[in-house]
C-alpha cells in the first residue's frame, strides 16, 4: 500500500468528491407516477449546464 505525500491533499480529494457526488444527485430528476418511482433514462444521467427548467 502507498503511503500519502501530504494529509491536505488526501482530505482535498474526499471533500472534493464529496461534493461532487452530492451535487449530482441534487441534479437528478425523479418522476413519479401512479406512486411509483419512474426513472427517464437511466443510461444517459442529466450533464450540467446553466440552462434554466
Amino acid at each position: 500500500m502507498r503511503r500519502a505525500i501530504t494529509s491536505d491533499a488526501v482530505a482535498g480529494r474526499i471533500h472534493g468528491g464529496s461534493a461532487q457526488g452530492i451535487g449530482l444527485a441534487l441534479m437528478e430528476e425523479t418522476e413519479a407516477e401512479d406512486g411509483r418511482i419512474r426513472a427517464p433514462s437511466s443510461s444517459r444521467p442529466p450533464s450540467p449546464s446553466l440552462r434554466r427548467s
